[in-house]
């Protein structure tokens, strides 16, 4: 079984354990020792996504990226919160590309934008990679902010979408 061959289980308890201490100072490098082991265990679970999925590793990590757009967009996050989860957003990008086994941090992309399909003067920022949903059959298409998608069959998805839901065009 996959979870068989994994030493304990990964806690913030364990973390403190192994880092032997009772009271510290949270430097850089206690940070950098933190997400070393909270990604090595990560990186397994992707290897193992990877195997299963055919999916190439640098991929699997690249969704990880879309966890920060969803909380940031999809929950009513307030100003600080969301100022928040852009905190941790960053401080992932800053961390070196080994520490994911990978030759570069998967959080540390270049973000593009697109115009929102209900509201126009929105932008939304499109992911770092294809998420395959339209391949697991609840979706027969890509998502709208999927970057394999071009201008037109953005603007195409984007009518489709505003006839479906009701939303009139304001222009």
């Amino acid at each position: 079984m996959i979870g068989e061959s994994m030493e304990r289980p990964l806690t913030l308890s364990v973390f403190l354990q192994d880092l032997e201490f009772s009271r510290v100072e949270i430097t850089e490098e206690v940070s950098l020792s933190i997400a070393g082991k909270l990604f090595h265990s990560q990186q397994r679970v992707l290897h193992t996504l990877s195997a299963l999925s055919s999916l190439p590793f640098n991929q699997c990590w690249a969704l990880y990226d879309h966890g920060f757009l969803s909380a940031s967009s999809l929950f009513r996050l307030t100003l600080h919160e969301r100022a928040r989860v852009e905190e941790g957003r960053l401080a992932l990008k800053r961390l070196p590309p080994e520490i994911f086994g990978s030759v570069r941090n998967p959080f540390d992309v270049k973000r593009r934008y697109v115009d929102s399909w209900w509201k126009p003067v929105e932008k939304l920022p499109l992911k770092a990679t294809c998420c395959l949903m339209y391949k697991t059959g609840r979706r027969k298409e890509y998502c709208y902010t999927c970057p394999k998608l071009t201008k037109q069959e953005r603007e195409k998805a984007a009518s489709s979408f505003q006839q479906q839901y009701g939303v009139r065009k304001p222009w």
